[in-house]
């Protein structure tokens, strides 16, 4: 975890987490390819969260507030030794400042979300998209974690659908009105097919 350059190597994953290559890090977050990443959130006494907006120039979600660190483990580094790095980076800074107090916790594990394209759901949310909106449903992957993936890794069938907009979770986020309405009828298209 110590650095990160855009040739570091990141470790691809599958859909249960199981690792099946590597590939660098630049390519992985343009290509869209799933892979283990690290997020830090730092909070003081009272709860409140440290945050920090990401360089405007940064390839990906530049100018966006974000939590205070994001890397990715290399390959050979486990989620414990990451959190022993961590650790060992916090005692370091407290035997340097004795009035810096930290501890460090590994509290939660995100599965990566992963739906195969012909699972029933991907199957009823395309043909949906395709008698409603006269077109093909443009599939793709998102470098971004999704509280998607929390429904996925339980086994609920997932798929991320929405309407046209831009801006997520920056200070003007919008969506586009009439592509509000056009999803939510290929969501209820959609339920309808795959409930049966």
């Amino acid at each position: 975890m110590a650095g990160s350059a855009d040739n570091d190597p990141v470790i691809l994953v599958d859909a249960d987490d199981v690792q099946v290559g590597t590939a660098g890090k630049l390519d992985a977050h343009q290509r869209g390819l799933k892979h283990r990443a690290i997020s830090v959130l730092v909070r003081n006494g009272s709860g409140k969260f440290l945050l920090q907006r990401r360089n405007p120039a940064k390839y990906h979600s530049g100018g966006l507030w974000t939590n205070a660190c994001c890397s990715h483990p290399l390959p050979g580094e486990s989620a414990e030794s990451v959190a022993a790095e961590l650790a060992a980076m916090l005692h370091e800074l407290s035997a340097h400042d004795a009035h810096f107090s930290a501890a460090a916790e590994l509290t939660l594990f995100r599965p990566p979300l992963e739906t195969s394209l012909d699972q029933p759901i991907v199957v009823a949310l395309a043909h949906a998209g395709q008698q409603l909106l006269g077109q093909a449903l443009p599939i793709t992957g998102a470098t971004f974690w999704m509280d998607a993936a929390l429904l996925g890794a339980a086994g609920i069938p997932t798929a991320i659908f929405g309407p046209r907009g831009a801006g997520l979770h920056a200070d003007v986020e919008w969506v586009d009105l009439a592509s509000v309405q056009a999803c939510a009828d290929v969501l209820v298209a959609a339920a309808r097919s795959f409930c049966g």
